[in-house]
């Protein structure tokens, strides 16, 4: 939907203009193009409009925004299902962009800024000690924040690992000293009767 609204950001007059909305309108299918036929749109911008207002996200690019910047890892969940999280939220956040802005200068530094803040809210939204260790970290993508993240991840086990073998070895190698047995006595009463004098 986002290519087809994104295709044509101006308006082409005359019979161009006319042939561009019959190819849009032969693209569509479904509840899209029964939305477009009732409409009876006869201009690009009434048609971005009636599909956006129809299929689009309804809300406001601050409540993206926000959504997107406020997102955390909780304690139920994987770095890799926050990273998910965070990456849809951003996606979703582009497309309303790429659908609403008109100047592609401002299009291209929200693009920008909404990156880097997406990959600032995964970095400080993760829980410890992967927060820690990737905010001391630069990373230009969210992918390569993910990829610390498993890095890290499996140094952590291979750390574990190794103090688990070292424990062994130490237990192994520790002589026990062999305590004997403590020898009993076998006293044992001789009965009267077979006492003999």
């Amino acid at each position: 939907m986002a290519l087809i609204l994104n295709r044509s950001r101006g308006t082409v007059e005359g019979t161009e203009s006319k042939l561009l909305l019959e190819q849009v309108k032969s693209k569509l299918i479904g509840e899209a193009r029964d939305v477009l036929i009732n409409s009876r749109c006869s201009r690009w911008g009434e048609i971005k409009d009636v599909l956006t207002n129809t299929f689009g996200d309804p809300r406001s690019g601050e409540i993206l925004l926000h959504d997107l910047t406020t997102c955390y890892q909780r304690h139920n969940e994987s770095y890799e299902q926050n990273h998910e999280n965070i990456k849809q939220k951003l996606q979703v956040l582009l497309e309303h962009i790429s659908i609403r802005e008109a100047y592609q200068d401002i299009k291209i530094s929200k693009e920008n800024n909404y990156t880097n803040l997406a990959l600032y809210a995964y970095k400080s939204g993760l829980l410890e000690p992967y927060c820690s260790h990737l905010l001391n970290i630069h990373f230009d993508t969210l992918e390569s924040a993910l990829m610390e993240c498993r890095k890290f991840n499996n140094e952590r086990a291979h750390i574990s690992f190794m103090n688990f073998l070292r424990g062994q070895s130490e237990s192994t190698n520790v002589k026990r000293e062999v305590i004997p047995k403590p020898q009993q006595l076998h006293f044992r009463p001789t009965p009267p009767w077979r006492m003999n004098n």
